[in-house]
């Protein structure tokens, strides 16, 4: 999809790119992804108390280390997954702008997050129709609800339907045992 979206789109000055990473915690991929310029704008999403302290961490230890882009950060942002309800609001609200007039990729990461989740299944499909009729991408490396193993048909079954097509599948050992990509 990210290749598909770059021959699209060739040239920066035509299109975005935003990584959306969603139980963020302290991972700092966004900060590095917006340094080097793979993308146009991150979004962080985790719970209130996550947010805060990690906007501590990033002002008083991260960033006065780093010289480069020092202005490009994250924005983070407050939200409960368990909440399902809450997900299509803020991510419409915080990530999507209605008003955007270049073509947008949302590239959107779950790394070990739906193992801890009430309804993961509920969370994938708040996703799907979130960013439905959008160029978006989920990456992830977590463990599917009703997907034991490494079952390939499952995971194409559970994804399918929360509203994402299976495009990558690398099953692992380990809690987060499922690793692809959807969109």
């Amino acid at each position: 999809m990210i290749a598909e979206f770059n021959t699209k789109y060739p040239t920066r000055e035509n299109r975005r790119i935003k990584l959306i990473t969603l139980g963020a915690g302290y991972d700092v991929r966004s900060v590095r992804f917006l340094e080097e310029g793979l993308v146009d704008e991150a979004l962080e999403f985790d719970l209130p108390q996550v947010v805060e302290s990690k906007g501590k961490m990033l002002e008083q230890r991260l960033f006065p280390r780093r010289t480069k882009h020092t202005s490009r950060r994250p924005s983070l942002h407050e939200i409960d997954l368990n909440d399902t309800d809450q997900i299509p609001f803020v991510l419409k609200s915080k990530a999507i702008d209605p008003g955007e007039t270049l073509p947008t990729l949302y590239v959107l990461v779950l790394e070990g997050v739906l193992i801890y989740l009430d309804d993961p299944s509920a969370v994938l499909k708040a996703l799907g129709d979130t960013f439905k009729g959008q160029d978006a991408v989920l990456c992830f490396a977590d463990r599917l609800a009703n997907v034991p193993g490494g079952d390939m048909q499952l995971a194409n079954k559970e994804l399918g339907e929360c509203g994402w097509k299976l495009n990558e599948w690398l099953p692992k050992p380990g809690l987060a045992r499922h690793m692809g990509s959807v969109w």
